[in-house]
């Protein structure tokens, strides 16, 4: 996704949450705007021409309470990893009162749906919202437009080269490029805050 109108701001993405009908739906969009990871990451993929399934969402097992850390599978061009991500606390503590409220087995999917499933709550959810589309031209917003809102919004608060760094591990990104991109959507005066705020000149 290179649209840099294509996403959410931080209380659009709030909005967003609030409009869940559901606890399931509700957790799932606010796992998918405090990690932004990719929906296959999350929700599990499609098996494959095998019957193999390469990711298969995220379990009970994955979630490291101690380190607020999640072990997601990364599946890109067909070839499963695994990725990494620091959360936020409050993420740890929400997903976990989730579980136990559920009784999810640890190795059962925490979210027990299809991607495409995934697609429609994110659509008829943010129209719920008022958040009918989004980009330009508008788009009706996608799983992936979580993603793309919480590189955007992370890079808008890049303090050091670090941080950087930490944005491409949280994406699961391999190549560092794809995450520079997103400090490069903005314009020139943004730019040069966010690099004065970076190495302090």
């Amino acid at each position: 996704m290179r649209d840099e109108t294509g996403y959410l701001e931080p209380q659009q993405i709030e909005q967003l949450i609030k409009s869940a009908d559901n606890l399931r739906d509700k957790m799932l969009l606010y796992t998918l705007t405090r990690t932004g990871r990719r929906i296959s990451e999350v929700v599990g993929s499609k098996p494959d021409a095998n019957g193999l399934i390469k990711s298969p969402g995220l379990r009970p097992i994955d979630i490291n309470p101690d380190e607020n850390q999640i072990t997601f599978v990364v599946l890109k061009a067909k070839k499963a990893r695994l990725g990494r991500s620091i959360i936020p606390k409050t993420l740890t503590d929400k997903l976990l009162s989730y579980i136990n409220y559920y009784h999810i087995a640890p190795n059962s999917r925490l979210f027990p749906i299809s991607r495409e499933r995934a697609w429609q709550i994110v659509r008829k959810t943010s129209i719920r919202a008022g958040l009918k589309g989004i980009g330009n031209p508008p788009m009706p917003i996608r799983p992936h437009h979580l993603r793309h809102s919480f590189a955007i919004n992370f890079a808008r608060n890049c303090q050091n080269p670090k941080d950087i760094t930490e944005l491409k591990q949280a994406l699961g990104h391999t190549n560092i490029n794809a995450t520079i991109w997103y400090i490069e959507k903005f314009n020139m005066v943004e730019r040069a805050k966010i690099i004065e705020s970076m190495f302090g000149d």
